[in-house]
């Protein structure tokens, strides 16, 4: 959301559905960051690094998941 500020990302999260696509964001979006992107009405989020114990070179964490799985669900709820 940084890199290109939060007012373009949403003028293109809200005209995406209307152009039958879908708004995806990715980028350093652990859990700082994926709470904007949820916000910002994105369809699909990438949270590699986020996922993985040592960061996106690492192992995908069940913990890892689970929390973020926990922050979708409560932003989406």
């Amino acid at each position: 959301v940084a890199a290109v500020g939060a007012s373009y990302l949403w003028l293109a999260a809200a005209r995406a559905p209307g152009g039958g696509l879908f708004t995806a964001l990715a980028g350093s979006l652990g859990e700082p960051g994926l709470r904007p992107a949820l916000a910002l009405g994105a369809d699909i989020v990438g949270v590699r690094g986020a996922a993985c114990d040592g960061g996106r070179t690492g192992h995908v964490s069940v913990a890892c998941v689970a929390a973020l799985s926990a922050l979708v669900a409560a932003a989406v709820a």
